[in-house]
Order: structure tokens, then sequence, then C-alpha cells
């Protein structure tokens, strides 16, 4: 499964297999301006609230 989300300058494209789900990121440098980290979470369901998975990454 294949899918691509875009909005403010940063897009997200997400292939999944049977075990593992790889991400790829990309920004506009100006899209970057006080943007600390990330973190990915699960939301299984509309009205759900959102699980956040282990190893935030921030930057410094």
């Amino acid at each position: 499964m294949r899918l691509i989300e875009k909005t403010d300058g940063f897009s997200v494209q997400a292939i999944s297999g049977t075990r593992a789900v790889m991400l790829a990121m990309n920004a506009r440098k100006n899209a970057l301006d006080g943007f600390l980290g990330f973190g990915v979470g699960i939301k299984p369901a509309v009205g759900d609230a959102i699980r956040w998975l282990n190893g935030f990454k921030c930057f410094q």
C-alpha cells in the first residue's frame, strides 16, 4: 500500500509491506522555521485518540 500526503510545504510518502512501513519525508526550507522534530502515531478511526509510538525525533 502506498500513500502520499502534502500540506504547508511538507510531504510524507508511506509505503507499507507485510511487516514494516517506510516513511519518506520532504520539507521546503521556509517550512522548517521553528520545526523542532516529529513523532509518529496511530489513529485507528475518526474520533479515536492518537497512540504515539516510541522514538520521537527532536532536533537542536
